[in-house]
């Protein structure tokens, strides 16, 4: 008896299952092949096929974990329970980036993502390739905004971009419906130095870019915009994952609140050794820039048709700037530090209707200090703002959109200069603004094949008690199976900020900047795979502001300095430009595009003295290529490259060339600087364990070591009339290694 006992029992204890399953992408509902799934208790494993199928033989009876891994993807844990009975089939859908958390439901989208029917040039990052874009030399989702079609930057040491021909002060940037300008670590009143995005690229979702004319939901802009959008944390179980890059370090912790997985919490963190990373660039510089950011969201499912989302963001940066011979004026210190709180509630009551509440808070404060410790330049920015929205689907070919919002500007500025003993006041000034707007659109799709979306948004702003309406009108046609046609027009305002209105002559009235464009766009898909886009526009500027007087140059064979600079809407515009992307997107093979840009943007002047001036605006380039490739060499492996190209932007001023080097001019902008033309190359290395994974990083920066230039405070002897070092270089040749472990 007793033997027969042993016998059930050890073949009770020693019986086995099957597991089966299909590894698929979250997202499109596409087979993973090379996906590596392992059985964490006993270290058992199975790579997945062509169709994302895979099977583990043999697996011990009972409750077990499988780790289910592939480069580029999220670290995922499946819970299961093997009866010995039957096999065990499972679907394991697999998010692309950072990301671990998947909602079960069933997708099957595109291969390629669009944030705005009727665009005609638009572009979406997804996780995967906001990580793999970011650089490990900066660890900065805005240089991987910079690898976009169309976008154009010279600055290796600046996050911000320039588009169309108009810069960062036109374009609109948001993280989670959070639109400010101060979104970056950065030295305030200070242009020679560098910026990064003050948000960690792990926590986020997607970045979308509308280069054309689009809906203005969120605050007005001249230009394009970019959406950032975070992800929630996990809600299946605590992850963690620490990075260490060429700039910084970083850890994302991240998990469910409850056990019911209705709501999650994630924190980030980075703290910044770009101090090391300067000095390996430049062994001359004094310069030592540092910076620190925490994010931290959370995130709430109060009912299957209501949800909450509450985050913060909130970071400091610091330069040390150490000169040999400092005089009374050069600076010695500075801070900057940034805080935002953002609330976000929906509400979907039904299927054809939703609601969405917002409001958010952006507090900013800096202060530049002299070799004495007296502040040269110190101030502070606040941003309220409230914003509410809804759609509206009474029928499948009709969705209404409306929404508003109200803001709440406040801004603070003090400027001094120094000598040894003294110091004048430049400037001290606070300000407060607000404004209102409201907006709406209607989008009609008699067909599948057809789109028409007119649009208006109505603002007033209250700083110079004005206001505007701007609309939009989008159409969108499919000619034929893969062919699609788009043409958008729209009329844009931008109103002078707090700073413009700091400067201006007495009794002068700023009125807001307008722009007027049209853009017609052909795409054409070649399978899943392939896509094909050509587009061209014109705009037309109106009441651009100018900041007059600001630049040093020649007039009637006078050298004539700067007086009393002021801003005044003086300016009117034309850019022509012309735009065709080739892209791949697919979950295996090739990934990546290749993007041609002509733009022509010219500005003139008729209001200045004498006879009006036109020349290049400022952040006019004439050709820009953007091309990046990534390949996923095995489950455990990928390699990448990327590679910008442009002619570069005008030497902003009154800067001429001749056979000695630069002079000063007569005319503006008549000058570029070198053309820009850098080349990365990166590989990623996966190593999976049983309860974690580490990644090892390898990137070359600018892998041909051309020498690229950046814009810099130039100075002019006035007896020679000789410009001196108007420009500076930019990245060598660099490799960069980096590690990631997730638990």
């Amino acid at each position: 008896m007793l033997i027969l006992l042993l016998t059930a029992s050890l073949g009770l204890f020693s019986q086995t299952g099957k597991i089966t399953g299909t590894i698929v992408e979250a997202r499109t509902g596409a087979p993973l092949a090379a996906v590596l799934v392992k059985v964490q208790s006993t270290g058992q494993q199975g790579f997945s096929d062509a169709d994302g199928k895979f099977e583990i033989n043999d697996v011990p009876v009972g409750s077990q974990t499988l780790l289910v891994s592939v480069i580029d993807y999220g670290l995922v844990r499946r819970d299961v329970t093997v009866d010995g009975t039957n096999d065990v089939n499972v679907t394991i859908r697999v998010n692309e980036g950072a990301s671990t958390y998947v909602e079960e439901i069933s997708v099957g989208g595109s291969r390629f993502r669009e944030s705005e029917p009727g665009v005609a040039t638009q572009s979406v990052l997804g996780s995967r390739e906001l990580l793999a874009l970011r650089g490990l030399i900066a660890d900065d989702p805005f240089r991987a905004v910079q690898m976009l079609p169309g976008v154009s930057t010279g600055d290796d040491f600046r996050a911000e971009f320039a588009l169309r021909g108009l810069g960062p002060a036109h374009l609109g940037i948001s993280v989670d419906g959070v639109d400010s300008p101060l979104l970056y670590h950065t030295v305030r009143g200070v242009q020679d130095t560098g910026s990064l995005a003050l948000i960690n690229s792990d926590i986020l979702e997607s970045a979308s870019l509308l280069a054309g004319p689009h809906p203005e939901r969120l605050n007005s802009h001249l230009g394009s915009r970019v959406d950032f959008t975070t992800r929630d944390g996990s809600r299946d179980r605590l992850t963690v994952r620490a990075m260490v890059s060429g700039s910084a370090a970083s850890t994302v912790w991240e998990g469910p609140l409850g056990s019911s997985k209705r709501a999650s919490w994630m924190f980030a963190a980075r703290q910044s050794y770009l101090d090391w990373l300067l000095q390996m660039i430049d062994t001359t510089t004094g310069a030592a820039f540092g910076f620190t950011d925490t994010q931290a969201k959370f995130a709430f499912d109060l009912s299957p048709k209501q949800s909450l989302r509450v985050s913060m963001i909130a970071g400091k940066s610091n330069l040390r700037d150490e000169d040999e011979v400092a005089g009374p004026n050069t600076l010695d210190r500075a801070e900057n530090a940034t805080l935002i709180g953002n609330v976000q509630w929906r509400f979907t009551p039904s299927a054809a209707f939703t609601t969405s509440q917002q409001i958010y808070v952006v507090k900013s404060a800096y202060k530049n200090t002299v070799v004495d410790g007296r502040a040269r330049e110190e101030g502070g920015d606040r941003d309220l703002t409230w914003r509410g929205s809804a759609s509206w689907n009474p029928a499948s070919a009709h969705v209404f959109e409306f929404g508003a919002q109200a803001q709440s500007l406040h801004a603070r500025r003090i400027d001094r200069g120094f000598t040894t003993t003294s110091e004048v006041v430049f400037v001290d000034a606070t300000g407060d603004a607000w404004s209102a707007a409201g907006w709406a659109q209607y989008r009609w799709t008699p067909t599948a094949r057809v789109s028409i979306t007119p649009g208006v948004r109505f603002e007033h702003w209250q700083l110079y008690d004005q206001s505007k309406a701007s609309p939009w009108l989008l159409t969108e046609l499919e000619i034929r199976s893969g062919t699609r046609l788009r043409v958008g027009a729209g009329i844009q305002h931008q109103s002078a900020t707090l700073d413009n209105a700091i400067f201006t002559l007495p009794d002068e009235e700023l009125v807001p900047e307008r722009a007027a464009t049209i853009e017609a766009g052909v795409e054409q898909r070649f399978g899943s795979a392939w896509r094909v886009n050509l587009s061209a526009y014109h705009r037309q500027d109106d009441d651009r502001l100018r900041f007059v007087d600001t630049d040093i140059r020649i007039e009637n064979n006078r050298v004539v300095r700067p007086s009393s600079p002021y801003w005044d809407n003086v300016l009117t515009g034309d850019t022509n430009g012309a735009e065709i992307v080739v892209e791949r997107r697919a979950v295996t093979g090739l990934n990546g595009w290749l993007s041609y840009a002509w733009s022509d943007s010219q500005v003139e002047d008729a209001h200045r003295a004498g006879a009006a001036e036109s020349f290049p605006a400022d952040f006019d380039q004439r050709h820009t290529v953007n091309a990046y490739v990534a390949y996923r060499w095995s489950g455990r492996m990928s390699l990448s490259a990327r590679y910008r190209y442009g002619s570069n932007f005008p030497i902003v001023g009154y800067v001429g060339q001749d056979a000695q080097g630069y002079v000063l001019s007569t005319q503006r902008n008549g000058v570029r600087m070198p053309e820009y033309s850098r080349l990365d190359l990166r590989a990623d290395r996966m190593f999976t364990y049983r309860k974690s994974r580490l990644t090892l990083f390898i990137e070359v920066i600018n892998a041909t070591n051309r020498v690229n230039y950046r814009p810099y405070g130039y100075g002019v002897n006035l007896s020679s009339r000789r410009v001196f070092n108007p420009v500076e270089t930019v990245f060598p040749l660099l490799p960069v290694a980096g590690v990631l472990i997730e638990f």
